[in-house]
C-alpha cells in the first residue's frame, strides 16, 4: 500500500541509482534500518543526493526496525504518518552530532559545529543553508553570526583548495 518507493538492495545507494532517481523525483526521503549501518547509509546517500541538487529528508525508524518490519508490525498508515514527520537531512545530521557530543561545554559545542560545518558549506541553496544555520544555532546555543563567520571561512578555504587543485 506504499507507492513511489525505491529499494537500494542493501545499504548502498549508488551514484547510478541517484541519477536514475533524479529523472523521476527531486524530493527524496531516506529510510534505512535503525542500526549503525543504516545510519551510515543515510549519510553516504545524502552526499550523492546533494551532488544532484535533490531535496533530502530523513525518516528515522524506532530502534530494531527496518522499513519492512515496521510496516508488517505497525501497518502502512502509521508508517505514512512517520513519512510526513521526516526531517530535513541537515536537521537529522545536527541532532545526530548533538547526541554524540556534549553541548553543555564550550569544547563540545565547538566539536558539534566543526562536524556540521563541512556539510553546511556544501549546500548550494542559500535559503536551505540559512535554515540549517538557524537550527544549529538554536540547538547548540551558539550565535548565528559566529556560525556564519565560521561557515564563510570554511567555504573560502574550500574554494581556495579547489582553485589550487584546478
Amino acid at each position: 500500500g506504499i507507492k513511489n518507493v525505491v529499494a537500494t538492495s542493501g545499504t548502498a545507494l549508488s551514484a547510478n541509482q541517484v541519477s536514475l532517481l533524479k529523472n523521476h523525483a527531486s524530493n527524496v526521503i531516506l529510510v534505512f534500518d535503525a542500526d549503525a549501518a543504516g545510519q551510515a547509509a543515510v549519510d553516504r546517500g545524502y552526499d550523492l543526493l546533494l551532488e544532484q541538487g535533490m531535496n533530502v529528508r530523513v525518516l528515522s525508524l524506532p530502534e530494531g526496525h527496518d522499513p519492512d518490519s515496521y510496516i508488517r508490525e505497525c501497518g502502512a498508515e502509521p508508517f505514512l504518518l512517520l513519512v510526513k514527520q521526516a526531517v530535513p537531512f541537515m536537521e537529522y545530521f545536527i541532532e545526530k552530532n548533538i547526541r554524540k557530543g556534549d553541548i553543555s561545554t564550550g569544547a563540545g559545542r565547538v566539536s558539534v559545529v566543526n562536524a556540521v560545518l563541512p556539510l553546511l558549506s556544501a549546500i548550494k541553496n542559500s535559503v536551505e543553508r540559512s535554515e540549517a544555520v538557524r537550527h544549529l544555532s538554536e540547538r547548540v546555543g551558539v550565535e548565528d553570526k559566529a556560525l556564519l563567520t565560521e561557515l564563510r571561512k570554511n567555504m573560502s578555504q574550500k574554494d581556495s583548495h579547489i582553485s589550487k587543485n584546478s
